[in-house]
């Protein structure tokens, strides 16, 4: 298992864009967006994965709870860092595609009765966040997780 976490970290980019695609992912306009009639980008698979694969680290620049707290826009590519004792130990900003890779491009459901949709889910592996595949996931679909029950409150979709 620790090989799939460490793989997905090679395979990661540093830097992501809307135009960005290599073997594993590309990112294109969404159409989990479109149909809620909002216009933004997903996270595609570039080719099929299996359950329990492991697809994207999610990066970013490291910052502090506090950090996190002040800053005002973006707010919705944040990732909590737990330790041990579940306490914060850092967080995640992947607001800044000069530091994140395509996983920030991930899209979440909001509702219960939209978890059909939801394929990936967003795991913890030592001190870093990943991707990974909680259905079989199909060349071309978009990838689609949940970022947590106060989702609602951060992404304001219509």
């Amino acid at each position: 298992m620790q090989n799939k976490f460490k793989a997905a970290s090679l395979r990661t980019p540093n830097r992501s864009s809307p135009s960005f695609k290599n073997s594993d992912v590309y990112v294109q306009v969404s159409h989990f967006l479109r149909d809620r009639g909002i216009r933004g980008y997903g996270l595609y698979a570039s080719r099929d994965y299996a359950i329990g694969d492991v697809i994207q680290e999610y990066t970013g620049k490291l910052v502090s709870l506090e950090e996190c707290k002040k800053k005002r826009t973006h707010r919705n590519y944040f990732f909590e860092v737990r330790g041990k004792r579940k306490n914060v130990t850092h967080v995640i900003d992947g607001a800044n595609t000069s530091y994140s890779g395509p996983a920030r491009y991930v899209n979440s459901i909001r509702y219960e009765e939209e978890q059909a949709l939801q394929n990936t889910k967003f795991v913890q592996h030592d001190k870093k966040i990943y991707l990974m595949a909680i259905r079989p996931i199909r060349r071309n679909e978009e990838m689609i997780s949940y970022y947590g029950k106060h989702t609602e409150d951060i992404i304001q979709m219509s």
